[in-house]
């Protein structure tokens, strides 16, 4: 659930750094 917060703590940078964020998030849903 880390990974949700952190994403949208982080929604306001570019979207590079999002999409980043993204992928990383995906281990977490996983």
């Amino acid at each position: 659930m880390e990974c949700t917060h952190i994403f949208f703590q982080n929604n306001i940078i570019v979207n590079e750094y999002l999409l980043t964020l993204r992928q990383k998030c995906l281990t977490c849903y996983t």
